[in-house]
């Protein structure tokens, strides 16, 4: 099977993106604050967190307000676990340290 020259240099571009994303962030760090603060703000991102969705934990890389907008709005990020993660495993375990998602939450403190 042969690749066209298109779909190569698109492959090798996201491979680059994955490549320069995994050496710049440590493997077990929350975000820094000017990178929440992009997330909090709506903008595109790559980053996951915690959400009590429904009072229900789920993760995701939405905003808040883009998953209010989506999911109503009884959605919070979890009180406990309020950080950002660079992959959705980090914010799955940060999760798990919570009973897991899909176990019962509350926005309230």
């Amino acid at each position: 099977m042969r690749l066209s020259h298109r779909t190569f240099i698109i492959t090798t571009l996201a491979l680059l993106a994955l490549m320069c994303g995994c050496i710049s962030l440590s493997a077990n760090t929350p975000l820094s604050k000017p990178a929440a603060a992009n997330f909090a703000s709506g903008k595109p991102s790559e980053y996951f967190t915690v959400y009590c969705v429904n009072n229900k934990l789920e993760v995701g890389s939405r905003s808040l307000s883009d998953m209010q907008d989506a999911r109503g709005m009884n959605v919070c990020r979890h009180p406990d676990k309020e950080e950002f993660y660079p992959t959705i495993m980090q914010a799955q375990e940060a999760a798990a340290e919570l009973g897991g998602v899909g176990m019962p939450c509350n926005c309230e403190r």
